[in-house]
């Protein structure tokens, strides 16, 4: 929990911008992993990182600060 709140932190300070390309509803949790496995393996084809996945509801927590 602690890395959390560093991160939220980090956040608020304007450290780490976040970039939301996709959401989904919880409804389609499993699609939402599909699609994100995809990503990850192109993006390590072509030699890129930096993926977090934030859920839902802790993005709301995260655009409340």
């Amino acid at each position: 929990m602690a890395a959390a709140r560093d991160l939220f932190d980090m956040v608020a300070a304007g450290n780490v911008s976040i970039e939301v390309n996709q959401t989904y509803p919880l409804s389609d949790t499993a699609q939402a992993h599909i699609d994100l496995a995809r990503m990850v393996d192109a993006r390590i084809k072509s030699g890129h990182d930096g993926y977090i996945t934030i859920p839902e509801g802790l993005m709301a927590e995260l655009q409340r600060l």
